[in-house]
Parts: C-alpha cells; structure tokens; sequence
C-alpha cells in the first residue's frame, strides 16, 4: 500500500479566530485568502453550543488584495453549500458541528462574513480554510 501524503499538498489557514459571537457583534469577517499558487479552497465552519440568534456565512471573492469590489460568489462557483447557508441557536443539530463549503471560482482573493441576527448570548463558531492542490508542492518545507 502507498502511503498517501496530504500533508504536502494542503495549506490550512484561519479564516476566523475562535471566539463567541454575541450581540453586538454584527458581522465577523474572515481573514483574505490568497489562492495563489493553488487551484482548490475549501471553508469550514465550525461551531460550539449556539444559544440564540441566526449566523448567516456568506462567502465573497474579488481580484484585490484589498477585498475592494468584492461580490457574494455565485453558488455556481461553490461545492456542497448555497451562499448564505446559517446555523440556527434554536437548532440542536447545529451544536458542535462542522458546515464545509468549497470554492470554485476563478478570483484570487476570496473571505467569508458571518452575521448573526437575533442574538442575545450568541454562540461560538470559527472558519478555517483549506488551499489545496497546489501548483509546487511539497506546500511547506520537509524537515
């Protein structure tokens, strides 16, 4: 058996720090990731206990660095998940789980926004992205 090696060809990034979001906190934007050098992106959402409110993850894609003109990517151009998919506060099902989205567009920079309505105490959800299939691999150095 060959032993296949996902590590070299993966580069995972935060999109968001972990932290709760609560009233008040309106949106959370993710960090900009730069797809360059790599032809797949893949979002993950990950969420803690949800007390109240709705967070609603809407994924944006631009050609600057700087997100200016940025637009909600066409669910066309996404896999597994329609943009502005939510977790609910009054949904058990969305305690302590993980809503994954990938990309398929043709933008370098792409971030994700959470917005959260309704929320009193709010719960906690983070992102994480994921570049793969990278033009030059290994993606880090081999020790």
């Amino acid at each position: 058996m060959n032993n296949p090696d996902l590590n070299s060809v993966i580069k995972a990034m935060v999109s968001t720090d972990p932290a709760a979001i609560q009233a008040g906190d309106t949106t959370k934007t993710g960090a900009t990731i730069d797809r360059a050098g790599f032809s797949a992106l893949e979002f993950f959402f990950i969420s803690g206990a949800i007390t109240d409110g709705t967070f609603t993850v809407t994924i944006y894609e631009s050609d600057a660095s700087n997100m200016s003109g940025e637009t909600a990517v066409a669910d066309k151009d996404l896999i597994g998940r329609a943009n502005g998919f939510t977790f609910v506060g009054t949904t058990a099902a969305d305690d302590s789980t993980i809503k994954q989205v990938g990309y398929k567009g043709s933008k370098r920079y792409v971030r994700a926004k959470i917005v959260q309505t309704g929320a009193t105490t709010g719960g906690f959800i983070m992102a994480m992205a994921m570049l793969g299939c990278p033009v030059f691999a290994p993606t880090t150095p081999i020790a």
